[in-house]
């Protein structure tokens, strides 16, 4: 039988929903901040065709690479890029704690979401961690020459971009599982949102500008996200996974 939640919702539902609308505006205005001043010059030049230079230092694989997105130290860029990076910390942080509230939402909706759920919350900090390592990893080439730059150095940078694009995306495909189960095409829309960013995202470790184009889908999804958390109207319905089997 479908699990109906009606709008006297538990102190629990409640405050995960808020949480959850909460954060996912505040990742919205951390990506408007990360898309604004200060901006990278023209010296920047893309990376494998990737247009952001803050996901192309992630792609870069040699020094050359690390030139065209950032310059010889000491440069603008590289102090444009530093700012970005400790707005990043924040940015995996607001996620982090969106992504473990939708998480509870989640486990509490009942049947398999029981078993999925915790395993997106683990996901969840691990993708924070090695985001995290990646960050901190940009930020020890910031002040080092490029002659200086080493292939371990660039290497640390790539392979803990990689593995976090990969979790992330695993999260994301893991929490549409929620909006899927409702009733509402809001809901409905914001998990399909979720899917094609993850898949966007997974195809990108391959094709770095589709990490870029992600980000679209991604900042749709939390606009929803927070209209549906913050703004409810109508009661929500939840199909548990093995409803009419």
């Amino acid at each position: 039988m479908p699990r109906v939640f009606s709008g006297k919702r538990s102190p629990e539902w409640w405050t995960a929903e808020k949480t959850a609308g909460v954060f996912a505006v505040l990742c919205l205005v951390i990506a408007i901040l990360l898309l604004g001043k200060p901006a990278f010059s023209n010296a920047s030049l893309p990376v494998g065709g990737i247009t952001d230079p803050v996901i192309a230092i992630q792609a870069a694989r040699s020094t050359k690479d690390v030139d065209y997105v950032l310059g010889e130290a000491p440069s603008q860029d590289r102090e444009v890029m530093r700012v970005k990076e400790r707005v990043a910390f924040a940015s995996l942080a607001a996620y982090t704690v969106l992504f473990v509230a939708l998480s509870v939402l989640l486990l509490r909706s009942g049947a398999a979401g029981r078993m999925i759920a915790p395993a997106a919350m683990v996901l969840a900090v691990a993708s924070a961690g090695f985001g995290a390592v990646s960050d901190l990893a940009v930020l020890r080439i910031l002040d080092v020459n490029l002659f200086d730059v080493t292939a371990p150095m660039i290497r640390s940078i790539r392979s803990a971009g990689f593995v976090y694009w990969t979790l992330d995306s695993a999260i994301r495909l893991l929490l549409s599982i929620y909006f899927f189960r409702t009733a509402k095409l809001l809901w409905r829309l914001t998990g399909a949102l979720f899917a094609i960013t993850a898949l966007m995202q997974l195809y990108g470790l391959r094709d770095g500008q589709f990490l870029v184009i992600g980000s679209v889908p991604s900042g749709l999804a939390l606009l929803l996200i927070a209209v549906a958390m913050l703004f409810p109207r109508r009661r929500i319905r939840v199909a548990s996974l093995g409803a009419g089997r």
